[in-house]
């Protein structure tokens, strides 16, 4: 399952810029489900900082939702999409990395962002193409491990952080952070190209 980047003010699911890439996937044999969400930030103007990292959650926010209940539809869905339940992996460009990430989060800290997913449920992996964990002040941890995850990110990415950045008790916490404060402590599996 894809989620396309646009800093969660503009994109769509069939965007042509990710058409090749979800088409040699599927070419493969994987069944590929390019997904829509919520735009949160179209159209806003906002310039105050506080009002704007608002915004910016619940941007978020709507887009795991819509994030959680295409996995929900896929897994109902299941046996016409010839998908095995067991193997979904949720990946995601920029901004839908970032939903990909915090779906991921909120699904092993049984978050209300997810709850339309079953309790049992646990993904297979995740993909995150300059990705970032955003935090809205709750404790950067996992009650229950997450997936594998294949990071890829730039190291000198402006728009979306490799390392760490926090304001007003919000962070975007970027793969470089990730990796050697949670995912190599707990020896967690994953893979890092930059």
């Amino acid at each position: 399952i894809f989620a396309f980047g646009g800093g969660f003010k503009h994109g769509k699911r069939d965007e042509p810029s990710y058409q090749k890439f979800l088409t040699e996937i599927a070419e493969n044999g994987i069944v590929t489900i390019s997904i829509d969400y919520r735009l949160g930030l179209a159209g806003v103007t906002e310039s105050n900082l506080i009002k704007l990292a608002k915004i910016l959650e619940t941007s978020v926010t709507m887009a795991v939702e819509d994030m959680a209940s295409a996995v929900k539809f896929t897994l109902d869905n299941a046996k016409e999409f010839k998908v095995n339940p067991k193997q979904i992996i949720i990946s995601g460009s920029s901004a839908g990395a970032i939903t990909a990430l915090k779906t991921q989060f909120e699904q092993c800290n049984s978050g209300e962002m997810v709850s339309v997913l079953p309790k049992d449920f646990e993904f297979a992996g995740l993909v995150s193409f300059s990705g970032s964990l955003v935090s809205f002040g709750e404790k950067l941890q996992y009650k229950n491990a997450p997936a594998p995850v294949l990071f890829m990110h730039g190291t000198k990415d402006e728009l979306v952080t490799y390392n760490k950045m926090v304001v007003f008790k919000r962070g975007m916490y970027g793969p470089n952070y990730l990796i050697k404060n949670l995912w190599e402590k707990n020896n967690w599996p994953y893979m890092a190209i930059r």
